[in-house]
């Protein structure tokens, strides 16, 4: 693991006085980045539905969907919608299932 050190400097201005900060800030580079597992549709939807039941109040969640997100300029991902909520509140368990999604979007990308 290697750093950098770049300075970083602020001023601020209270009137007539300024006053400037001087810090310096490290830069780390940790190395190559990981490559993300491709992972079929069913088995991504396998997880995501044992962890989202495992999140407060979403027991009861029976199904989610996956889809493929193609975005501009970037790299294909995909999104998760929760399709059947069972008796958990939909605003809770979208919240839960879009946590469950950023964690793990930098894992796993979509087989096609």
């Amino acid at each position: 693991m290697a750093f950098e050190e770049r300075p970083l400097s602020m001023s601020v201005n209270l009137g007539n006085p300024t006053v400037t900060y001087v810090r310096r800030e490290r830069a780390f580079d940790f190395g190559p980045t990981m490559e993300k597992q491709p992972i079929p549709r069913a088995s991504l939807a396998s997880e995501i539905l044992d962890l989202l039941r495992c999140e407060p109040g979403c027991a009861d969640v029976r199904e989610v969907s996956i889809s493929q997100v193609h975005v501009v300029g970037e790299e294909t991902t995909w999104h998760v919608t929760v399709v059947d909520y069972g008796e958990a509140a939909q605003s809770i368990a979208d919240h839960a299932a879009h946590r469950i999604q950023e964690r793990l979007s930098t894992k796993y990308s979509l087989l096609n």
